[in-house]
């Protein structure tokens, strides 16, 4: 049951670094308009537009790879699943 445990919790963890690398390249190539108060939900809200598409496509692939890795860990160390 622990062993479980802590491979669940390794998953999530593995899902939670891959988010965060994912949003964190789209924040270094795609940094906030200037004058936007993250604060703010209204200038979040006026600002949203002028996001560009490759900053989401690049928080969805670091949410993408995140579910991947997560499955991966979990179908590796359970034994519960095929495993490239």
């Amino acid at each position: 049951m622990w062993k479980n445990i802590g491979i669940g919790v390794l998953a999530v963890l593995a899902f939670v670094v891959c988010v965060m690398l994912g949003d964190g390249v789209s924040h270094a190539n795609y940094p906030p308009p200037a004058g936007m108060d993250p604060a703010d939900m209204e200038s979040i809200r006026t600002h949203m537009g002028e996001v560009p598409t490759g900053a989401f496509l690049l928080m969805m692939a670091g949410q993408v790879l995140g579910a991947i890795a997560a499955g991966w860990i979990v179908g590796r160390f359970t034994g519960s699943g095929v495993v490239m």
